[in-house]
């Protein structure tokens, strides 16, 4: 029975904790730099995903990045890996040191926040002069969300409307521009085989306007008061 309330003794009585860093890791570098270096996903990009991406870095005495945890996902599984597979690579810190200045681990909380570059994403596949007439002599237009299933060869194979414009016309020229025109960089599986994939994504249909008068060409007009 001794050396059970020995262990017990011991324990109720802990040696004092060791003291923290100081002073803190810090990044030798941008990490946003890091990022833009590394380029957007593509197949992200294909897909129209972009989002913030919470991660935790445990960073060693030598100042490098040994574990990357997400700790709050962007909603896409692409973005989330680039963001671990970018700063486990690429990051360096300068290390933390304890008060006798001796390196020491510590620990690196932050987020990153992906956004699409202007003009990119399935709606660029959707030009003015796919507007569909009918729509036009109704004065239709509206947002409509879809659903697109991308087989393991990186085709669209089957469309389905999660939210309708509200025109039946506008719907079904979406699913059909975007069965025919896009073309995405495949899943790959545990396994690292092609696997079939499916991507939500929205374009809106704005009514096109009346052409615009150059400026220029209404201050020549005689017929307009000056």
């Amino acid at each position: 029975m001794t050396p059970v309330a020995l262990l017990f003794i011991i324990a109720a009585d802990p040696a004092p904790l060791p003291s923290g860093p100081v002073p803190p890791v810090r990044p030798r570098a941008d990490l946003g730099a890091l990022f833009r270096a590394a380029g957007y996903p593509r197949a992200a990009l294909q897909r129209g995903e972009q989002g913030d991406v919470g991660f935790r870095l445990v960073i060693d005495p030598e100042g490098r990045v040994s574990r990357c945890d997400v700790t709050q996902s962007s909603g896409s599984q692409r973005l989330d890996e680039a963001t671990c597979g970018t700063l486990l690579h690429d990051a360096r810190f300068t290390p933390a040191r304890d008060r006798d200045g001796t390196p020491v681990a510590d620990v690196v909380v932050s987020r990153v926040r992906w956004t699409l570059p202007p003009g990119l994403g399935l709606a660029t596949y959707i030009r003015s002069a796919d507007y569909p007439r009918e729509a036009i002599r109704r004065h239709e237009q509206g947002r409509v969300a879809f659903e697109l299933t991308i087989s393991p060869e990186g085709v669209p194979s089957a469309c389905r409307i999660l939210a309708s414009s509200g025109s039946a016309t506008l719907d079904e020229a979406t699913c059909r521009i975007m069965g025919e025109r896009p073309r995405f960089t495949p899943a790959h599986d545990a396994e690292g085989r092609p696997t079939s994939d499916t991507v939500r994504s929205a374009v809106v249909w704005v009514l096109p306007g009346p052409p615009l008068i150059p400026l220029g060409a209404i201050r020549n007009d005689p017929r307009v008061p000056r």
